[in-house]
């Protein structure tokens, strides 16, 4: 039986993030926290605060700085956790885990004042929006994982023919399914132009087939080095594209550094252009300032001052 026309309030959160703010706001409103926020964990690192009041979020923040060791409990897994703050007030959090147990993110209450708080409620209800929370993050990851294997289903249509790698409409495909993710999480990426700075010269000296064995040696150097969640492309003639994706600008170093040593292994020359992906930008934009960077780099290369 199908509702004609249901109340909007009874409708399903349309993603996980509406559910986190509700989340937020039912805290705040029944547990007499003056602030609720979550925090996002990627890599073991905070990267994002939100908190249910945004004109409040850097009084969240200083907040949190003085609740150090709440927060410390938390991103070991523990909780749900509250704790007096004397004349601080009080502060309680909840850990998000999936059913791996993998941190996704934290809940935290706070108070700035001095406040009674019943400590026994605020740890049961943090306890159950943390397993709800914990359940809709697994759903959420199993989409996006089922999205990532449809795209990669679609675009194994797309590959190279000569590199077994993705052609320049593969890597569109795949650019704009992982722009969303982006955005949804606010992740951080990065993007690897690679251009192979003998191409031509092989190509001219030696024919067609020596250069087009150069192609596929580059290619399967490229995917030794890469971890198993990045993609890469054979975008035309001898540049490749890697989105290097949930990667911080250390490893995306230590990559750029594997790959140089990995061309040298193989007596192939080669520039690499790094890109970040930052805040409010896309992944397009990313990818150009990664080519201009490459194309910086094989200009130093061929005037000798790299």
């Amino acid at each position: 039986m199908t509702v004609s026309v249901p109340p909007p309030d009874l409708l399903p959160f349309n993603d996980l993030g509406a559910a986190i703010q509700a989340a937020l706001a039912h805290l705040q409103r029944t547990l007499g926290f003056q602030h609720c926020l979550f925090t996002h964990v990627d890599k073991d690192l905070p990267v994002r605060v939100a908190a249910h009041q945004p004109k409040a979020a850097y009084e969240c923040g200083k907040t949190l700085a003085r609740s150090e060791r709440l927060h410390a409990r938390l991103l070991r897994g523990e909780g749900p956790l509250v704790l007096a703050g004397g004349g601080a007030g009080a502060c309680a959090g909840v850990p998000i885990l999936g059913s791996d147990g993998r941190l996704f993110g934290t809940i935290c209450g706070l108070c700035t004042q001095a406040q009674e708080i019943d400590h026994d409620e605020a740890a049961a209800v943090l306890l159950l929006f943390g397993r709800l929370l914990g359940s809709l993050v697994d759903r959420q990851r199993e989409v996006d994982e089922a999205e990532r294997r449809a795209e990669r289903a679609e675009a194994d249509a797309l590959l190279d023919p000569l590199t077994g790698v993705f052609n320049r409409r593969g890597w569109d495909r795949l650019l704009a399914g992982e722009e969303e993710r982006c955005r949804r999480y606010d992740c951080s990426a990065h993007i690897f132009m690679l251009d192979l700075d003998e191409f031509k010269h092989t190509n001219d000296t030696y024919g067609h087939a020596r250069g087009d064995r150069m192609l596929r040696h580059a290619a399967r150097t490229i995917t030794r080095v890469l971890r198993g969640h990045d993609s890469m492309a054979r975008i035309g003639g001898d540049e490749f594209a890697i989105l290097a994706v949930e990667s911080e600008p250390a490893q995306a170093e230590h990559l750029r550094r594997r790959l140089l040593d990995a061309f040298r292994e193989r007596g192939i020359a080669a520039s690499i252009g790094v890109a970040r992906r930052r805040a409010g930008a896309t992944l397009r934009r990313t990818w150009e300032e990664a080519d201009a960077l490459m194309y910086e780099a094989k200009r130093r290369h061929e005037t000798g001052t790299a």
